[in-house]
């Protein structure tokens, strides 16, 4: 058991009785306002907000939406859930850490318990992500009947997951998109050989008045070879007239909407 894991349960199971645990068909239904929450077997804190008319029976299309440097993780949320109108994505937000910055530990964007914090110290930023996105996601589905694939867009230093995620596992995503994202090879420790990323579909868009444009497109283009050397095949990428550096949530979830039409 991790070091986190005793105080993290105790934590889980009382809030457990004092909220009842949300599951499909329960009747609780964080539509709206995006609602705060922590996966069931990690630490990891995400938003999520359901799409108008959802329904636990039906499988619904799970966006996740990854911020960036300025970790405003409740704004992102809302914004990508306002830009959702009536398509029917469930839009979470991880509450992660590989998208910058430095003193994590302190920094007042986040509320994860010190024993967390000892625990990343030991392991990764990175550790931590993918962990935790796995257990999110693991939830999205189960509490509310996600479909098994997932889109991934990541914002600026939000780019890291996405890119970790497409690399280390192609074989869970629908698509993937970044906007003014990042690329430094940021926790690529190895790269996926499963036959899904040859047609996994990942879309860069950049905004023409992007102040840092002409270092962002380079690392978009070193993103694509990078992806290009080790199999994946289908990757695109436009410079958006008159946007600056913004997540984009009307273009993300449009390309995201025509891909779930094609699939």
């Amino acid at each position: 058991m991790r070091p986190w894991a005793k105080f993290y349960l105790v934590a889980n199971l009382s809030a457990l009785i004092l909220t009842g645990t949300v599951r499909v068909g329960s009747g609780q239904n964080p539509s709206g306002a995006p609602v705060l929450k922590t996966a069931s077997h990690h630490p990891m804190q995400y938003y999520i907000s359901l799409p108008q008319g959802w329904t636990p029976e039906k499988k619904s299309p799970i966006v996740v939406t990854v911020t960036g440097g300025l970790k405003d993780f409740q704004a992102n949320a809302q914004l990508f859930a306002d830009a959702r109108n009536n398509l029917p994505f469930i839009i979470v937000t991880p509450v992660n850490l590989t998208n910058g910055g430095g003193d994590l530990r302190h920094a007042p964007e986040y509320n994860y318990a010190p024993a967390v914090w000892d625990e990343v110290d030991k392991t990764s930023w990175c550790d931590f992500d993918a962990r935790g996105l796995d257990a999110v996601i693991d939830d999205v589905q189960r509490q509310y009947n996600g479909e098994a694939k997932y889109f991934i867009a990541g914002h600026s230093a939000g780019a890291h997951l996405v890119w970790m995620t497409v690399f280390r596992q192609p074989e869970r995503l629908l698509g993937a998109a970044t906007t003014g994202g990042n690329f430094r090879n940021r926790c690529i420790d190895k790269v996926s050989v499963a036959p899904e990323r040859m047609g996994l579909p990942v879309k860069g868009f950049l905004g023409e008045k992007d102040d840092a444009r002409t270092p962002l497109e380079t690392q978009f283009k070193d993103a694509q070879d990078f992806a290009r050397a080790h199999g994946y095949k289908v990757l695109s990428f436009d410079i958006i007239k008159g946007e600056g550096h913004t997540p984009m949530p009307d273009l993300v979830l449009a390309y995201f909407y025509s891909l779930l039409k094609t699939k």
